[in-house]
């Protein structure tokens, strides 16, 4: 269920309702509960799957790193 509050805040955005979420084909109250970062990544991403791929690609870079740097350490 939180999950579809974000997805609505995503789509406010792509309609121009700033951090209102996006209800039933209009914007609702403002949202005070989330910030802003993910609703903007979900926004810029064009599907769900895309932003679930991108999410496991910048995860495993981030591991990545934190290994080569531990190696090194």
């Amino acid at each position: 269920m939180d999950s579809e509050r974000y997805i609505d805040l995503a789509k406010a955005l792509k309609y121009g309702c700033g951090l209102a979420r996006w209800i039933n084909g209009t914007c609702g109250e403002v949202e005070t509960l989330r910030t802003p970062g993910y609703p903007l990544f979900l926004a810029a991403m064009p599907n769900a799957w895309v932003a679930i791929a991108v999410q496991g690609v910048l995860g495993s870079g981030v591991s990545l790193l934190i290994g080569l740097f531990v190696w090194t350490c």
